[in-house]
């Protein structure tokens, strides 16, 4: 079966190496709400791995569900755009 029709099935829009930003506090890891990583991993039954990098000597790996993160809204240079 062709991926997208398995991710169509699943509702999951989101990719590995997709940019997603975290909705809450993930403390334990040191991750706060807000912040932006990336996916690297899905798994088959939902949720996602995403990697944190900024701001850290190492990068944390968090295992979200998908209710926990978003896309990141993209903002246009150009006011007009």
């Amino acid at each position: 079966m062709p991926v997208t029709k398995k991710l169509l099935k699943r509702r999951d829009p989101l990719l590995e190496h997709s940019r997603v930003k975290v909705l809450h506090d993930f403390a334990r890891k040191g991750v706060t709400a807000g912040e932006t990583g990336t996916i690297v991993h899905v798994y088959e039954d939902g949720g996602y791995e995403v990697e944190f990098l900024a701001g850290r000597n190492r990068p944390v790996i968090v295992t979200v569900e998908t209710k926990d993160v978003e896309a990141p809204r993209l903002v246009s240079a150009h006011p007009n755009s």
